[in-house]
């Protein structure tokens, strides 16, 4: 009878045990939408933008999506942002937790595409990065790889030109380069004692382009 009893007690254990793991679910995760609201631009897309309203701003009333990947950050409020066609400055309203090698989906709707400074390079401005309802940047994915492309400073050198645009006030320029916002390394660079504490004004004539660099 004793024997029978702890039988019993053994089967009833594991049919528990079974019926606990069986039971076990995997925690849920928050479903993160990649849907393109509104259709998607491409960086080389939102240059030839700017070229055709004749380098005028251009302010973005309707839902847009750019995927693309942070190359580097102030980590405050200016991202390098980069697809397959190029690169571009992304300015933020607020300072917000994006960091190099997060990948991004930026709504464009609401943002500017203007340029940083008077004859300087092209950047999306005032985008809404904050946890608020009107966040425009959904986070894809984190750590994808961002490697600088190797360039000699000849490469660099020829790589830049102008465009010129007509305005009211009179022409302006926007430097250009294939190289504009990307994340580029340049070996064996050295400077001079007597370089020292200098810097190339923005916008003159030795000026090369607008990119962080690795040296």
């Amino acid at each position: 009878m004793i024997k029978i009893k702890h039988t019993a007690f053994l089967i009833s254990l594991a049919t528990a045990v079974a019926l606990f793991f069986s039971c076990k679910k995997t925690p849920d995760r928050p479903h993160i939408n990649t849907t393109a609201a509104g259709g998607t631009l491409t960086i080389s897309q939102l240059k030839a933008m700017f070229n055709a309203n004749n380098g005028q701003n251009i302010k973005f009333t309707q839902d847009i999506s750019l995927f693309a990947t942070v190359i580097m950050t102030d980590n405050y409020k200016t991202l390098y942002i980069k697809d397959q066609t190029g690169a571009i400055c992304l300015k933020q309203k607020t300072a917000h937790g994006i960091f190099a090698g997060d990948s991004l989906r930026v709504n464009l709707n609401g943002s500017t595409l203007d340029q940083s400074a008077a004859n300087s390079s092209l950047q999306i401005d005032s985008v809404d990065v904050s946890s608020s309802p009107t966040n425009k940047v959904v986070k894809l994915d984190v750590g994808k790889p961002t490697p600088p492309i190797t360039v000699t400073i000849a490469q660099l050198k020829n790589s830049a030109s102008d465009t010129t645009f007509n305005s009211i006030t009179g022409p302006f320029f926007v430097p250009r380069s294939i190289y504009d916002g990307q994340l580029v390394q340049i070996n064996d660079l050295q400077f001079s004692f007597a370089s020292r504490g200098l810097f190339i004004p923005y916008g003159s004539p030795t000026y090369v382009l607008p990119a962080p660099i690795l040296y």
